[in-house]
C-alpha cells in the first residue's frame, strides 16, 4: 500500500479541523483556547502548502499528517474521562455554570476524535475492499454493508464507552436497533459521505463530512443520555414497562389536549402473597406473565403502567368506540386462567380485580381525580372478589 497516497486525505482532515475550530472559536470569544485554534490554523497553512504543490506533496514525509492524527485520536482518552466526569456531575447536580464552556470544548474534542477514528477505519476498509458506492453489483452491495456495519459498531462502541465509564456497566443497549433506528438511518448518509467525498472531493468533501458527522455524534450522545435517563425515571425495573411517574406525564398530556380515554386499573390481589411466600424471582415471573398477556391484547399506541407494587393501569384512547375499554377489560378478566404460573412444582392462578372509568370531557379533570376514580372502581370490583368489573363515573 502506498502510504503517502493513503495518508494524503489526512491533510484534508487537518485542513477541515483547522477551519472548523476557527469558526467554532467565533462563538467562544472569551475562550482561553483561542491559542489552540491559532496553532491548528498554522497546521492548515502547512497542510494546504503540501497539498497544493505536487512536488512538495510527493516528497512529503507524513510527519505532519500522522502526528496530528495521532494527537487527535488519542485525545479521545481524556475526552472520555472528562465526559464521564460531566455525566457524574449532572447526576449529582453539581454542574457549575462556569464549567459549561470547558465541557463544551471537551465534547467537541471527543466528537472530533470519535469521527476521526470512524473515518480512519471506514476509509481503510474502503481502500482494501475497493468499494463502489453507487454500484448495483451484488458484491459491491455486500462490501458497502460491511462498511456500514463496521462504522456503526465502532461509532456505537465509542459512545458506549463514554456512558459505561460513568454508569459502571457496558452500554450494550445502544445496539438495540428498535430504539436507535433514526440514528442508524442517519449513519448511512455519513458512510456515503466518507466513502464518496472524503478523498475524492478534496478539502470541501472533508469539511462536508465533518459538517454532517459532528452534529450526528453530538445527537447520538445526547439521545443516549436521554434514553438512559428516561429508563431510570420512567421504567419499572421488574417488568420493564412504564412506571407511575410516566402515567402522570401521559395522563396530563391527554387532559391538556382534551382527548377522551379509558383508564383501566388492574389489582393483582394475590401478588403480595406470592412475593412473601415464594420470593422475588417467582413473583417477578408471576407479574411478568400477567403483563405480557395484557400487552398481547392491547394495541401498540395504548399504554400499560405499573402504578405500584400490585397494581397496573392501562390508558386506551376513547375515540368512537364506546365499548372498547369494556372489551379489553373483559378479555383480561376471561384470560386470567390462561396465564397460570407453573414453575418448580408451583402452580398459581392470578387473582385480579378490574376497575374502569371513561373520560369524554376532560374539563375540570386532573391526575389526582382520575386516580381517585380508578381506586373507587377497583374497590367496586374487589367487593365482588373480582367476579365483576367495577365501573365508576
Amino acid at each position: 500500500m502506498d502510504l503517502k497516497k493513503f495518508f494524503k486525505p489526512y491533510l484534508y482532515l487537518i485542513d477541515s479541523l483547522g477551519i472548523f475550530c476557527i469558526i467554532y472559536s467565533i462563538f467562544l470569544e472569551k475562550s482561553s483556547l483561542n491559542l489552540f485554534f491559532l496553532i491548528i490554523a498554522v497546521f492548515v497553512l502547512i497542510s494546504s502548502y503540501f497539498d497544493i504543490l505536487p512536488a512538495n506533496n510527493a516528497a512529503f514525509n507524513l510527519s505532519v499528517a500522522t502526528n496530528t492524527f495521532v494527537i487527535i485520536s488519542f485525545g479521545i482518552l481524556p475526552a472520555i474521562l472528562l465526559n464521564s466526569i460531566e455525566l457524574s456531575l449532572l447526576s449529582y447536580k453539581r454542574y457549575k455554570r462556569n464549567e459549561t464552556e470547558t465541557f463544551s470544548i471537551v465534547k467537541l474534542v471527543f466528537n472530533i476524535a470519535q469521527t476521526s477514528i470512524c473515518i480512519f477505519v471506514v476509509y481503510s476498509l474502503k481502500e482494501i475492499l475497493d468499494v463502489n458506492v453507487f454500484s448495483t453489483n451484488g458484491l459491491d452491495i455486500i462490501k458497502l454493508a460491511v462498511l456500514y456495519v463496521s462504522y456503526v459498531f465502532i461509532n456505537t462502541s465509542l459512545v458506549s464507552l463514554v456512558i459505561s465509564f460513568s454508569t459502571g456497566s457496558w452500554m450494550m443497549q445502544l445496539f438495540d436497533l428498535r430504539k436507535y433506528k433514526a440514528y442508524y438511518s442517519m449513519s448511512i448518509l455519513l458512510l456515503i459521505a466518507i466513502v464518496w467525498l472524503y478523498a475524492d472531493r478534496g478539502a470541501a468533501g472533508v469539511i462536508l463530512v465533518y459538517s454532517i458527522s459532528i452534529p450526528l455524534q453530538r445527537y447520538s450522545q445526547m439521545y443516549t443520555k436521554l434514553k438512559i435517563r428516561e429508563e431510570e425515571l420512567f421504567q419499572d425495573e421488574m417488568t420493564n414497562i412504564y412506571n407511575g411517574k410516566f402515567l402522570n406525564v401521559i395522563l396530563n398530556n391527554k387532559i391538556l389536549n382534551n382527548k377522551s380515554f379509558y383508564a383501566i386499573i388492574i389489582g393483582i390481589d394475590n401478588y403480595r402473597y406470592v412475593y412473601k411466600e415464594y420470593g422475588k424471582e417467582i413473583s417477578k415471573v408471576f407479574i411478568n406473565n400477567i403483563v405480557n398477556f395484557i400487552i398481547s391484547i392491547i394495541q401498540e399506541k395504548e399504554y400499560i403502567f405499573r402504578y405500584n407494587e400490585d397494581t397496573l393501569i392501562l390508558l386506551i384512547d376513547g375515540g368512537n368506540k364506546k365499548l372498547k375499554g369494556a372489551e379489553v377489560s373483559n378479555k383480561i378478566k376471561d384470560g386470567v386462567g390462561n396465564i397460570k404460573l407453573k414453575k418448580d412444582k408451583i402452580s398459581i392462578i392470578p387473582k385480579l380485580s378490574i376497575g374502569m372509568i371513561y373520560e369524554n370531557d376532560t374539563q375540570g379533570i386532573n391526575y389526582p381525580k382520575v386516580i381517585e376514580k380508578l381506586e373507587k372502581a377497583l374497590e367496586l370490583s374487589r367487593e365482588t372478589e373480582g367476579q365483576k368489573i367495577g365501573y365508576y363515573n
